[in-house]
C-alpha cells in the first residue's frame, strides 16, 4: 500500500488579482468611469511523485463580480465598457479569459 502523503514532493501558492473598470458613454459622449472591481483569486501548483514519474499540477483563478445601478434619469443612448487596467495573474497553459458586460433595461 501506498502512502499518499508521501507522493505529494511540493506545493506552492501565490495570490492573484486583477482591476476591472467599467465605463459608461451617454449619448455617444466621451466614456466615463462609472465603477471599479478588484477581482481577486490564487494560483496553486502541487508536484506529485507517484514512483514512475513527477508530474505537476497547476491552476490559476481570478474572478468577482459587480453590479452598478445607472441612476441617470435620461432616456438617452448608452454604451458601456469594461477594461482590465492591471493584472496580476500567473498564467498556466490552457489559460482562458472571459470579461462581460450584461445590461438590463426596466
Amino acid at each position: 500500500m501506498t502512502n499518499q502523503a508521501a507522493l505529494i514532493n511540493s506545493s506552492d501558492c501565490r495570490p492573484n488579482s486583477a482591476v476591472i473598470k467599467l465605463y459608461r458613454s451617454i449619448n455617444n459622449a466621451a466614456y466615463v468611469e462609472v465603477a471599479t472591481l478588484n477581482a481577486v483569486g490564487v494560483w496553486t501548483s502541487v508536484g506529485r511523485n507517484t514512483g514512475d514519474f513527477y508530474y505537476t499540477q497547476e491552476e490559476s483563478t481570478c474572478s468577482g463580480s459587480l453590479t452598478f445601478t445607472d441612476r441617470e434619469g435620461s432616456t438617452q443612448n448608452r454604451r458601456y465598457k469594461a477594461v482590465i487596467e492591471t493584472r496580476d495573474v500567473t498564467e498556466v497553459d490552457g489559460q482562458g479569459q472571459n470579461l462581460s458586460v450584461i445590461c438590463v433595461e426596466e
